[in-house]
């Protein structure tokens, strides 16, 4: 998959492999604010000033759903191909034991949003294409989207789809 991308790039931008892999790299796993990273953030998820960050993959939630770690409370929109929610996470004890419903802390995630039913590595792919590209509105089967990508020094902090 990641070939396909180097060979749009190369076509429509005229980048080297070497530049590809430099850019990936700085922005996927560069790390910020603590040793996390982009890929940290949107992919597993992180607990940061009181609440849940990141977390824009549908994997990651369905697995800690599944535990049950998250508590889903809703979505605000939703289209066949993404959805925007809010749900809150109840966190294990950092040496690995479970916690009684009276122990329980509980980190909200205000409202998030990822694209449903894709890989994690489909998911990689188009956010990595969007960002390099500066792409920020898309459309797919018929709905749109935006792109919301937030940067810091060529590392990717945040990259997520909103519903338009």
């Amino acid at each position: 998959m990641m070939r396909l991308v180097l060979r749009y790039l190369q076509s429509r931008h005229g980048v080297t492999e070497q530049e590809v892999v430099v850019k990936f790299r700085r922005m996927w796993f560069g790390t910020y604010d603590r040793d996390r990273t982009g890929f940290e953030h949107v992919f597993v998820g992180e607990v940061a000033w009181g609440n849940v960050k990141g977390y824009h993959n549908w994997v990651t939630f369905f697995l800690a759903e599944a535990c049950p770690n998250v508590n889903y409370y809703g979505f605000y929109n939703y289209t066949s191909d993404c959805l925007t929610l809010q749900f809150a996470e109840s966190l294990p004890f950092t040496d690995g034991r479970q916690r009684t419903m009276a122990e329980t802390e509980i980190k909200l995630k205000k409202i998030g949003g990822f694209w449903l039913g894709s890989t994690p590595v489909a998911d990689l792919v188009i956010a990595t294409v969007l960002a390099l590209t500066n792409t920020t509105r898309l459309t797919i089967n018929g709905a749109g989207y935006e792109i919301c990508t937030y940067w810091d020094n060529g590392r990717i902090l945040t990259i997520y789809p909103r519903i338009l």
